[in-house]
């Protein structure tokens, strides 16, 4: 006999056994589940073949099948199946699609619900999941023909040159979601933000500066939300779909421009109305109420996490740029932890010790666990800088040119050129 029919034979003599016992009423549903089995493995975008035998002697509503985590919390949305007729045993057969690409490798369970109508039955079965490797896409290019239109091409990994598509408006700032394939680009003219769907190519949702200062002056994105600062002095974050979950209070006396996420906390970079003077201050995430601020007299180029308790700040002061470590906790900022002769244009992070710095005319290898600085690329001086980790790529742009580099060499890889100026890149993944 072979193992086929072995199988099924003891699957069979379980039911006879199942269905034979004197059930009292009203007692919970029965389920075998076949495939998959105990273990199995499978690969994130797969589809699984779900295979099980349900009985109940008062029949059966509805079985639910669904992909959980360790803790046993739904990751996939169900499949649900009703019996067209009352029927107290069911052979149930269906394709379960593993459609996130977001899913990560580790052990997950196929949860089988059986229903009769008054009980139910939860039966599990463990599977692993490899999850899909990460890959860099394209990146996505923003130039600037006028003062009134924005165009967005796409540059693929051997050097392809794509138009996407084009918006009506000048432009402010941007960012991009891979994990949602969105865009995000405000501009005063109009005075939107505006949210472009990148499977599609076109505008997904939007939303409208307030007054009395209609004007986002920076948009950033973390982690599942697009947070804006705007003229009004205050900070606004949305999810994918534009509901607002972040809204601290419009202030008079400071605008917020850069904005960085920190733990339970959302910092930014503060200009006041009047005067040169600068801070930074800390909001909570949940409440949107600030918890402090501290002078600085410096402006942010950018700013990074370095641990739990402190960021790097990339500044400008005087015309010089300088690095500093500002303790988030404590609410204190180092002296300079190095100076350069010139002003900051651009950075990018490699990790949390190792940082690009774009001044003129070089591009500069920061390493902040000994404040030392190496130079990578010199004779170019970069409007923006990114970083590919995966393949150790540098973008680099300088006016209507975008620079690949390869890491830590510095050598050029390739040129790509555009007929008008660059406004800003942004590396697109495939999650």
């Amino acid at each position: 006999m072979n193992l086929k029919h072995s199988r099924y034979l003891i699957i069979s003599l379980l039911i006879i056994i199942i269905t034979s016992c004197k059930k009292e009423v009203n007692s919970d549903p029965q389920i075998i589940i076949i495939s998959p089995t105990e273990n199995q493995q499978f690969n994130v975008l797969d589809t699984i073949q779900v295979k099980c035998i349900v009985y109940d002697d008062n029949g059966i509503e509805n079985i639910k099948t669904v992909l959980v985590n360790e803790s046993l919390i739904p990751v996939l949305n169900p499949v649900n199946y009703y019996p067209q007729t009352e029927n107290k045993n069911i052979d149930l057969e269906i394709l379960y699609p593993v459609d996130d690409i977001h899913l990560e490798s580790g052990k997950y369970f196929i949860l089988v619900r059986a229903f009769d109508g008054t009980n139910f039955k939860n039966k599990y079965v463990s599977i692993n999941l490899v999850e899909v490797p990460k890959e860099l896409e394209k990146l996505i290019v923003l130039t600037k023909p006028d003062n009134f239109t924005t165009n967005v091409f796409s540059v693929n990994p051997v050097f392809e040159i794509e138009e996407e598509f084009v918006i009506d408006g000048n432009y402010i700032s941007s960012d991009i979601s891979s994990k949602y394939r969105q865009l995000y680009i405000t501009g005063d003219i109009p005075c939107k933000l505006f949210v472009f769907d990148l499977e599609e190519n076109e505008l997904d949702w939007s939303v409208d500066a307030s007054m009395p200062y209609p004007v986002f002056s920076n948009v950033y994105y973390n982690d599942g939300t697009v947070y804006t600062s705007s003229e009004n002095g205050n900070i606004t974050g949305y999810n994918n779909v534009g509901t607002v979950n972040l809204s601290t209070d419009f202030t008079t006396d400071s605008l917020p421009t850069k904005l960085l996420i920190h733990g339970e906390f959302i910092l930014s970079d503060l200009k006041l109305r009047t005067g040169p003077q600068r801070l930074i201050a800390t909001y909570y995430l949940v409440s949107g109420v600030k918890k402090q601020q501290i002078i600085t007299n410096f402006k942010v180029i950018d700013f990074y996490l370095v641990d739990e308790n402190n960021i790097i700040v990339f500044a400008v002061q005087n015309n010089t740029g300088k690095i500093f470590i500002y303790n988030v906790t404590e609410n204190y900022i180092s002296e300079p932890v190095h100076i350069f002769n010139n002003e900051i244009i651009s950075t990018s992070i490699i990790n949390k010790s190792n940082f690009l710095v774009g001044t003129n005319n070089t591009i500069w290898l920061f390493n902040s666990s000994n404040s030392s600085t190496i130079s990578v690329v010199e004779g170019i001086t970069a409007s923006q800088l990114e970083y590919d980790e995966l393949n150790e790529i540098i973008f680099a742009t300088e006016l209507n040119n975008i620079n690949f580099f390869q890491y830590p060499s510095g050598e050029l890889i390739n040129t790509v050129n555009y007929g008008d100026s660059i406004l800003n890149i942004h590396l697109l993944y495939n999650k």
